[in-house]
């Protein structure tokens, strides 16, 4: 299904790098490896990059934003503090991570 949803976006979405990046996923959390390498040669082969993710969170009445692997963020390192904090506690109480759709914060 997520195959066929990816592939009716592109038809609608044909310069989206997103839908490009999670059609590619798809067939690879599936097996399809050659597909997968497809759908990536044709994203390049189009010059399209997605743009990065970008997150907020309200902490004491203020909004901080920040994207992938930003490291200017003026609390950076409270940040990732924080993300190592949850991730212990997520770990006692028997929370498992998805390995496939988290990122690397050396946790």
């Amino acid at each position: 299904m997520g195959i066929k949803t990816a592939e009716e976006l592109l038809e609608t979405e044909p310069e989206n790098a997103g839908t490009f990046l999670l059609l590619s996923n798809t067939y690879a959390s599936t097996g399809k490896w050659r597909e997968a390498a497809r759908v990536r040669k044709k994203t390049k082969d189009k010059g399209l990059k997605k743009q990065p993710g970008c997150s907020w969170i309200d902490v004491g009445n203020t909004v901080h934003a920040f994207v992938v692997d930003d490291n200017s963020h003026c609390e950076f390192e409270n940040i990732y503090l924080l993300l190592h904090d949850l991730h212990t506690k997520m770990k006692k109480i028997g929370h498992t991570l998805h390995e496939d759709l988290t990122m690397d914060f050396n946790l």
